[in-house]
């Protein structure tokens, strides 16, 4: 049977040189130890793979953390160098006369690759793997000695540059964008393995379903290319036979064989089986269902009847289908998307790589992430194309979590041109690469649409049709091998790329659109988002500031202030593009010190997003979705557009979306932020419903308070809401005549309930009248008391043994005169363990509000014996209040 033998983990060895002298010395031929001009010492250094030489580099402290302050700057050095890594290795005695297989998952980015001072051949590409058959250089019973040489980072384009001159299939984004520095990766970034063929084995496996329109059958087929991969024996597949089982839950419900008929036993053969499956449990994204996973276990048999090869693989049962928007016009591409016939509105996000060092092991960020992307109610998340085709654990995060994927090629706008090349061998890489890659994510259900990249147009910023050469061979591609995914060419598809107030005021055509990425003021930010008319929005944005426990991990407290461009090292993380203290001050006045710019910040971000992705709601299903850019960051930002900060600590922005994600939200359509005493304050309500919600008779509450508590306006409505279908009511407005002496914040409190489902939600808007620094009472708000009132702990039943996820429901009560604003629970010392649903929530004057939260224990070194228990400190605080703690009794468990 097929042996893999993993040589990935440590055990590796790493060394630098200038230029091509590994070369010159024949370090791959003699093992030279000697000088290697590099500035280093010349010695062997301990590396681990997969990673980056980066990674290795700060392990042994001879690069300073490149998050912290300006230290990036010092280690660009790293990848303009070539470094050779070393591996020792024995195999048994037993290997002689099989076939041995040699298998990079991943290089980054060009590589050449010597065994027992022979070279075995080159590769360059990070997202296709590489494989060499070494049958005839390894010394079984004895020491191989592998050497690796990757050669110095090539030369390309950061964020502003020239799209046209771009040559590689690398992520751009490590040369440098708003959101991260320029730090290169190199490296094995992904596993690498032995393998030790049989007679025969398999080399792919493509599993499709195609669902019926009852939805009560699926048809699963399973093709397998099989080849002969012996050293001996027959050089044909003769005798051959596959053995399919689809297992559900760890059982077996299908099962058949088929062999190779006379004409496909040549030395390479696809075999195609079919299943059917009667009432299969599908595959459902994010909110609509569950995320069922099926298994293909394929079992390749010689003419004896002895396993030759053997390889499992999840897959889902789903129809995934892209269909016009309602009242679209008739020149419009398809955005809205269907899942097993079922239209859905996309609550996504922009996803960038978790780490600007990819390379390292990054699963439990990648766990924590998609786990957040779930709590917050999110089905889509686009991977953007300056950033990475992405690991398996990521689409294997996604499948198990039901969060839908839009997968990017590597292709980029960069700014001084966005038309990429047409250059013939640049295409024929390109697709070259597609072809590596499609065939290693199709079976994935999470997986729903390619795209060819990020913001590509004319110069007229036009963006591009999908008749470009490098974009029409790409889809050929995609048709050809994974034909049941639909194809955009980039996003956004147009026909204008940014959403302006030209653009509205003209009342030009928009379809797929992007930005803007600001928020646009008090005023200006209303109108736009109120006269959009996209189809649908794939990036809009706004900058937010990471917390002040988040900054003090990677900035001096002297770096704290000022938060400008004036302060270089504010500038060097993420200030030089999302630098906005001066708008910040024209609302709240000025700001002194860091908690009160944080603050500031941060709400204004959630604002602003929350405003713009309820107004795309709201048009459902002309609009079908919409996708705020971004989700998270791989390097820490000071501020930057991100939700969630490089240490995963939420800001506000993630919850306020998170709410407008959830299957009931009520919410407000207004004209402006500040208004003028006298004047009549208007608001429109409107509830929005996701899948999933219960149907019913639901009440809704408004009122109008001050922040003493005073009440201005206090009303409420009853309204039937329908199930699962996903729609946007008008409920009528709510209207205020404001005194004519009155200049001070009022707030807009919004709930809606269902008492017996169980449902509710409540929403606070922010308003004022105060001409100068309209927002500045806020941080001055007067003080009130919380109390909690209880805390149910409960054990949800995900995950096992020490790990099982710890569910806890707390009620928090407001005993002062004045709205608690903006109450938010934290747990520091379980920062990356803990999942709240909401946060960021205002609760009036002798009311209640439950969080619901969960632990998720890691594995974290506590103690000597698991599942020792701890009592973490949960914080609960609002901007007006005093900080409460209680202790949570919760299980650890010890790595």
């Amino acid at each position: 049977m097929k042996q893999v033998i993993d040589l990935s983990g440590t055990g590796w060895r790493l060394k630098g040189f200038v230029g091509a002298a590994w070369d010159y010395q024949k370090v791959y031929a003699n093992d030279n130890d000697g000088c290697d001009g590099s500035g280093l010492d010349g010695s062997w250094y301990p590396a681990s793979v997969p990673g980056t030489v980066q990674t290795d580099l700060l392990r042994l402290g001879m690069i300073e953390d490149p998050c912290f302050e300006l230290n990036s700057r010092k280690a660009e050095w790293v990848s303009e160098r070539d470094w050779v890594y070393q591996k020792r290795f024995r195999l048994g005695s037993d290997l002689a006369g099989r076939k041995v297989g040699l298998r990079f998952e991943g290089i980054d980015y060009s590589a050449h690759f010597f065994l027992n001072g022979r070279k075995l051949g080159e590769h360059t590409g990070m997202f296709t793997p590489v494989e060499f058959d070494i049958s005839d250089f390894i010394k079984p019973g004895e020491d191989n000695i592998l050497y690796v040489a990757i050669e110095a980072a090539p030369d390309e384009y950061p964020q502003i540059g020239y799209t046209s001159r771009v040559r590689t299939h690398k992520c751009r984004m490590a040369y440098g964008w708003d959101f991260s520095t320029r730090l290169v990766p190199l490296g094995i970034w992904k596993p690498v393995r032995l393998v030790v063929y049989d007679e025969a084995s398999i080399e792919d496996l493509w599993v499709r379903s195609f669902l019926a329109e009852s939805l009560g059958q699926a048809t699963i087929r399973i093709v397998a290319r099989v080849a002969a991969t012996g050293r001996t024996g027959a050089s044909t597949l003769d005798g051959v036979r596959l053995e399919s089982r689809i297992k559900f839950s760890g059982q077996t419900i299908s099962n058949k064989v088929v062999e190779c008929s006379p004409e496909e036993t040549t030395s390479r053969s696809e075999l195609t089986i079919e299943h059917l499956i009667e009432r299969p449990r599908l595959w459902w994204p994010n909110g609509m269902g569950d995320p069922n996973l099926y298994e293909s276990e394929i079992i390749l048999y010689d003419a004896d009847g002895e396993v030759l090869d053997q390889r499992t693989d999840e897959f889902g049962i789903r129809k995934i289908e892209v269909i016009p928007n309602d009242n679209a016009p008739q020149n419009a591409r398809a955005y809205t998307f269907v899942v097993n016939g079922k239209r859905t509105f996309v609550r996504g996000w922009n996803w960038v790589p978790a780490d600007q060092l990819y390379g390292r092991d990054l699963s439990r960020k990648y766990k924590r992430l998609i786990e957040l992307a779930r709590s917050a109610n999110v089905n889509l998340l686009r991977v953007w194309g300056g950033g990475l085709i992405e690991k398996e654990e990521f689409y294997r995060a996604c499948d198990r979590n039901g969060i839908m994927v839009w997968q990017e090629f590597i292709l980029s706008s960069s700014g001084l041109d966005n038309m990429p090349s047409s250059d013939p061998e640049y295409i024929e890489m390109l697709v070259r690469e597609a072809r590596g890659i499609i065939p290693l994510r199709r079976n994935h259900p999470s997986l729903v649409a390619w795209c060819g990249g990020n913001e590509l147009m004319d110069e007229n910023q036009i963006p591009i049709t999908g008749d470009e050469p490098v974009i029409a061979a790409l889809q050929t591609t995609v048709t050809e091998l994974d034909p049941d995914r639909p194809f955009f060419p980039s996003s956004p598809t147009g026909p204008v790329f940014t959403l302006t107030r030209d653009i509205v005021k003209k009342h030009a055509e928009v379809h797929d659109v992007h930005g803007p990425w600001h928020y646009l003021g008090a005023h200006e930010h209303y109108y736009l988002y109120n006269s959009n008319k996209a189809l649908f929005h794939s990036e809009l944005g706004c900058p937010g500031a990471t917390s002040t426990g988040s900054l003090r991990r990677f900035l001096e407290d002297a770096s704290m202030w000022p938060p400008d461009n004036s302060n270089p090292s504010w500038h060097h993380h993420g200030g030089d593009w999302w630098d906005h203290r001066k708008q910040l001050e024209e609302l709240f006045g000025e700001l002194h010190e860091i908690d009160m710019f944080v603050k500031a910040s941060q709400i204004i971000q959630a604002e602003g997003l929350r405003y713009a992705i309820a107004s795309n709601m709201r048009r459902k299903f002309r609009c079908s979705g919409t996708i705020p850019w971004q989700f998270n960051e791989p390097w820490p930002n000071a501020v930057c557009t991100s939700a969630i900060d490089y240490y995963t600590v939420p800001k506000m922005a993630y919850y306020w979306v998170a709410d407008c994600y959830s299957s009931v939200y009520l919410g407000a359509s207004y004209e402006k932020l500040v208004w003028k005493p006298a004047e009549t304050f208007s608001a429109d309500l409107w509830i929005n419903t996701g899948p999933g919600l219960p149907g019913g008779r639901y009440t809704y509450a408004y009122s109008i308070t001050d922040l003493k508590g005073r009440s201005y306006v206090d009303n409420s409505g009853e309204v039937d809401l329908i199930t699962c279908e996903e729609c946007a009511y008008d409920i009528g407005p709510v209207e205020w005549q404001i005194p004519v002496a009155f200049e001070d914040v009022f707030l807009l409190h919004l709930q809606i309930w269902n008492e017996a489902q169980q449902v509710r939600n409540s929403t606070t808007y922010v308003f004022s009248s105060k001409e100068t620094d309209p927002l500045q009472p806020l941080l001055q708000a007067p003080k009130t008391q919380l109390q909690i009132n209880k805390i149910i702990r409960e054990q949800t039943g995900r995950g096992s043994g020490s790990s099982i996820e710890q569910a806890y429901l707390m009620e928090v009560a407001n005993t002062g005169k004045s709205p608690a604003m903006f109450v938010v629970l934290e747990t520091p010392e379980l920062c990356d363990e803990v999942f709240y649903k909401r946060n960021y929530v205002t609760i009036l004057p002798g009311e209640s509000e439950v969080f619901q939260f969960s632990i998720v224990p890691g594995e974290i070194t506590s103690g000597k014996t698991k599942g020792v228990v701890g009592r973490p400190s949960l914080q609960v605080s609002g901007w007006n209040t005093t900080v409460l703690e209680y202790a949570l009794e919760y299980n650890r468990a010890e790595k």
